[in-house]
């Protein structure tokens, strides 16, 4: 419990990481393929298109739910 409060605590002071927004764009391409909106994840360049994006997916759900619109408040979610 001390490590989530420390956790916490610090939140403010993460960097950004740089693979942050092209894990998210790679998850959104990923969730309009499963729900059959758009076939652009299979043209799509970005390498990591092609391994697990079911945490990133997870991830992007969570922040459409809570309907975050604001990009620090969608990387401090995920992170």
């Amino acid at each position: 419990m001390l490590f989530v409060l420390a956790g916490a605590a610090i939140l403010d002071d993460y960097a950004v990481f740089e693979d942050a927004l092209a894990q998210r764009e790679t998850a959104a391409l990923t969730l309009d393929y499963v729900w059959g909106r758009s076939e652009a994840l299979l043209n799509h360049p970005n390498p990591n298109r092609r391994y697990g994006m079911a945490f990133e997916v997870l991830l992007l759900g969570a922040e459409r739910l809570l309907g975050l619109q604001d990009s620090r408040a969608m990387y401090l979610s995920r992170h």
